[in-house]
């Protein structure tokens, strides 16, 4: 018999349509999902994350800031600590939405010094990652951070960023259109 640590890689299975959500921007379905405490703590720091890209992006940043610190609340749990997703601990990818997630609460609020050193921290564990299908991280940091950029009228930055992206991932659909976009 598996424990549960050692199934936790079904996980990443469970919340691929809220992953699919949250990349799409599908912002009030996501905030119709059910959110459980009861479901395992990748799941629902998962779902901190999606839910606090939803709230803001539907203008409720406050209700953002609380599902993110609830995300770096489960991320510090120590349930977490034995789960592995596939071959990226469950922590450490969480750790990757929390700071995502705050880079963009930083964004909304005009702060973009902080915003951009946020996502260059996000890149490093996120470079870190095993390579997995789907990859253990939804919205790439360097994509974030390049449409950052491109809407700061910091078009070479972004040029730049979505070509490490492309070199890191070439076969990757979504930075092309951002580095069209940059030149």
């Amino acid at each position: 018999m598996m424990t549960a640590a050692e199934l936790s890689g079904l996980q990443n299975f469970v919340l691929l349509p809220l992953r699919m959500m949250t990349r799409f921007g599908m912002w009030e379905e996501i905030l119709a999902e059910p959110v459980s405490d009861t479901d395992p703590d990748f799941v629902v720091g998962f779902s901190h994350y999606a839910r606090g890209m939803a709230l803001l992006r539907t203008g409720r940043a406050v209700d953002a800031t609380a599902e993110l610190e609830m995300l770096r609340a489960r991320v510090k749990s120590p349930g977490i600590k034995p789960y592995i997703v596939w071959w990226n601990p469950a922590s450490q990818i969480l750790t990757l939405g929390a700071l995502a997630l705050e880079a963009e609460l930083l964004h909304a609020d005009g702060d973009e010094t902080r915003t951009v050193a946020l996502l260059e921290r996000a890149i490093v564990p996120e470079d870190g990652f095993i390579y997995d299908e789907p990859p253990p991280w939804s919205i790439p940091s360097r994509q974030v951070l390049g449409r950052i950029h491109f809407e700061q009228g910091r078009f070479v930055e972004a040029e730049s960023v979505f070509e490490a992206d492309l070199a890191k991932y070439p076969e990757n659909g979504w930075s092309p259109y951002g580095l069209a976009q940059a030149l």
